[in-house]
């Protein structure tokens, strides 16, 4: 073999053994006792066991950083994948609630329609459904009174309130004529004591009741506001 030879299989084995973590034997050491190499020959020598070492010292950097950034990848693939899942569960969920509800309105409506009566109207309002009754169809004139058959007609209404989930009510009493010795006010203040006296014997629970707004509007007629319950969205995987 050649010196130069030699000297370039001997770089690329001390590389190897250098990357191996093991030292091999430079060709011609020991067993060829001429073969020596000189001070510009092992550093030769050297410079390559160095540059190999160092190569297999970014080759070790790069692996661990590839296997770090697959981690990652991983973890944030699985990441997706489960919010995907809650989003599509939560999705779900809403589209029960939202099926639950216009069940709930549309079976009340259903039970508040069913107690009408020829000259009761049924009113559309962004809180909920309102059910209208002319004074005059309940109350005596100028009293709080009730008429013959009111009081049949308002455990009509009190049955639809108690069907199905809760629900809160708001009574307003519309009176802007006197009353027999009071004025509009205090009649109007009996006649609404008098309609939720009748809704509560009638079953319907007092905690039912919101209190009616502080300034009515003028009218002459018994406004029963009811308005539907918020339904809790299901727990997660229900």
């Amino acid at each position: 073999m050649s010196r130069a030879a030699a000297l370039v299989v001997a770089a690329a084995l001390a590389g190897t053994s250098a990357c191996a973590g093991a030292r091999l034997p430079v060709p011609g050491e020991g067993s060829d006792p001429a073969f020596t190499l000189d001070g510009a020959d092992a550093a030769y020598v050297a410079r390559r066991t160095a540059q190999q070492a160092r190569l297999a010292s970014l080759y070790a950097a790069e692996r661990e950083a590839l296997d770090h950034a697959r981690g990652a990848l991983r973890r944030l693939e699985e990441d997706a994948a489960r919010r995907r899942a809650f989003l599509a569960d939560l999705a779900r969920r809403r589209r029960v609630q939202a099926e639950t509800v216009a069940r709930t309105a549309a079976a009340r409506r259903r039970a508040v329609e069913a107690a009408i009566g020829a000259a009761d109207q049924l009113l559309d309002r962004p809180q909920g459904l309102l059910f209208r009754v002319p004074t005059e169809q309940i109350f005596l004139a100028g009293t709080s009174l009730l008429r013959s058959g009111a009081a049949d007609h308002l455990a009509d209404l009190a049955q639809a309130l108690r069907l199905g989930p809760s629900c809160d009510v708001r009574i307003q009493v519309l009176d802007d004529t006197d009353g027999v010795h009071s004025g509009p006010e205090q009649l109007a203040r009996r006649r609404y004591a008098r309609v939720h006296d009748a809704l509560v014997a009638a079953g319907v629970p007092h905690a039912t009741f919101l209190a009616p707004l502080p300034h009515a509007p003028y009218g002459t007629q018994v406004d029963v506001l009811v308005v539907e319950q918020p339904v809790p969205l299901a727990p997660p995987g229900r």
